[in-house]
């Protein structure tokens, strides 16, 4: 029988510990700050949102040196601006200096965001004290890593003086991965201090191990999200291998009427592939796939996915093509044994994307060295491993090449030579 006195109770604390949340309120920005780092515009003559910084895992008294944060917004951005004293300014540590690399190993600030508060997923912006931009995002904490292909369109500048620096930080809404426009959200800033006295310090009160711990985010306030009456709950991009990928996006429409949005299809923004019109009735949600094709020449693009809403852009998430995998995975074993009654089977993974692979056809042989075809055969995919018998009654140990040629609809996909080492035992 459940006790309602020890309800009471747990309904009590959980009470007690919502009311208690550290919270932020953003300040409203009634012009767009001048992003120089020069912290001149009147939205920073208020008072701070973040006055005391914290020692990583320690926590208890705010540290010495002053680090004071101003967080501001309007319907299009969420603006940061830091002052931080600094000492020892000529052994700050500033290893890097292209986006993307890893400046949280420099001195600098880490922003992070969890709009809607859904402690599971988050958006990680870090400027360095030279203003250099890192930015990730993180779709699980529990399953997944940073994905710095991920762009938060950040704009950020940094001043430096004798004995500190300023830093101005605009983030565009659009891009960050809110998927309820009526939720507060969780942030986090942090800094890392890397010269003389080396310390990772947090805005948070209470005692963290982590920087990404999102159970212990503070509360974000006052955010002016009513441009966002339609967010996609999810953007997935699809397996980004060679061929025809598919993108999926989960829409929902928050409003009370009918809405129409155009999701348009680029590498870089400039390269248009296609533009779907979706009609999404009031407060409902669909699911939208959008093909697109992969090529080899795609290495180093950036593929955008934006959506728009009376003519406004809503969101845009882009991912950059850091790698595309070999249509033939590599298991780097060239050594095989065979015996007369039974089949060798080999088993190769096709990294191809699920629309160009299926009912592909793989043809492939094993010859000698001297070029003559010892044996060969074919298969039609349904799965994403090829799965081949070659029977070895004609063989002699020694050098052999294995030849594979995946083919559809007279094109070919992918083709590759590979040598192999047929032993009749491990003594040979």
């Amino acid at each position: 029988m459940i006790n309602p006195h020890r309800c009471l109770v747990l309904l009590l604390c959980l009470a007690a510990i919502t009311a208690s949340a550290q919270t932020f309120q953003v300040i409203k920005a009634d012009r767009k700050p001048n992003i120089d780092g020069q912290l001149t515009e009147e939205v920073w003559q208020q008072p701070p949102t973040i006055r005391n910084f914290f020692a990583l895992g320690i926590g208890g008294k705010p540290v010495p040196e002053r680090c004071v944060v101003w967080l501001a917004a309007d319907s299009d951005a969420l603006y940061v601006a830091v002052r931080c004293q600094e000492p020892a300014m000529s052994e700050r540590v500033l290893k890097y200096h292209k986006k993307d690399e890893p400046v949280w190993q420099d001195d600098g600030i880490e922003i992070f965001l969890d709009p809607a508060r859904s402690k599971d997923s988050y958006a990680q912006i870090i400027v360095s004290s030279a203003g250099v931009i890192m930015d990730g995002y993180c779709q699980s904490k529990a399953y997944g890593s940073l994905d710095v292909s991920w762009d938060s369109g950040a704009v950020a500048a940094v001043q430096t003086g004798t004995e500190g620096w300023t830093m101005e930080v605009c983030i565009p809404l659009a891009q960050l991965p809110v998927t309820d426009p009526h939720a507060d959200w969780g942030v986090h800033i942090a800094r890392n201090q890397r010269g003389r006295n080396s310390e990772h310090l947090t805005c948070l009160e209470e005692r963290i191990q982590g920087f990404n711990d999102l159970d212990r985010f503070a509360i974000l306030k006052g955010l002016d999200l009513s441009k966002l009456t339609v967010s996609p709950l999810s953007i997935d991009f699809g397996e980004c291998l060679l061929g025809q990928n598919n993108a999926t996006i989960v829409l929902k429409n928050w409003s009370q009427q009918a809405a129409e949005v155009q999701i348009v299809n680029s590498w870089e923004g400039k390269l248009l592939l296609s533009r779907q019109t979706v009609q999404i009735p009031a407060g409902e949600q669909v699911s939208v796939n959008c093909p697109w094709l992969l090529q080899d020449q795609d290495l180093d693009r950036t593929r955008e996915i934006a959506i728009y809403h009376q003519g406004e852009l809503l969101q845009k998430a882009s991912r950059k093509i850091t790698v595309i995998p070999e249509v033939f995975f590599d298991s780097r074993q060239r050594a095989f044994y065979h015996c007369p009654d039974q089949p060798l089977v080999l088993e190769i993974p096709i990294q191809l994307a699920t629309a160009s692979r299926t009912d592909a056809t793989l043809n492939w042989s094993v010859s000698n060295l001297q070029g003559e075809i010892q044996t060969q055969g074919q298969c039609v995919l349904k799965q994403p491993t090829a799965i081949i018998r070659i029977y070895w009654s004609f063989a002699q140990d020694g050098d052999y090449l294995l030849q594979l040629h995946l083919h559809k609809d007279g094109k070919t996909l992918g083709q590759v030579s590979r040598p192999m080492r047929l032993l009749s035992g491990p003594w040979q």
